[in-house]
């Protein structure tokens, strides 16, 4: 079974969301930021550096948000998802690169996450900062 280490970046009421490139799995698919992890390697870790490879953005994992295993038709995938934060970076949002934008919490529903994804979608929009 693949592990998958997931980071859920907010600022505030925005949470960080890309895009996958149409040569990904799930071609299309809105998705935090995240990726395998490695042989021994800490899945909190394995969130952070997948952020900081894919956006740039140094992150800190506050918690583990959930663990969950999801069937896809490539094999079976432990998702682990961590809330994490950018630390302080003044006023605005720090800048992401393509694919990547910050979405405010109202507009996850319009998103369009893989079905492993749905139910943190469900909790992050009936959960009040």
């Amino acid at each position: 079974m693949k592990e998958i280490a997931i980071a859920i970046v907010h600022w505030g009421e925005l949470y960080l969301v890309g895009r996958r490139p149409d040569h990904a799995t799930q071609a299309g698919k809105c998705e935090f930021p995240g990726g395998k992890v490695e042989p021994g390697e800490d899945p909190a870790r394995a969130a952070q550096r997948e952020c900081l490879e894919e956006t740039g953005l140094e992150i800190v994992v506050s918690q583990v948000h959930s663990v969950q295993v999801e069937h896809y038709g490539s094999g079976a995938l432990r998702l682990h998802f961590y809330t994490a934060e950018v630390p302080a970076h003044g006023k605005q949002p720090p800048p992401v690169p393509p694919p990547w934008r910050w979405v405010p919490r109202q507009e996850l529903n319009e998103s369009d996450f893989p079905s492993g994804n749905r139910f943190v979608i469900r909790e992050l929009r009936g959960h009040q900062r």
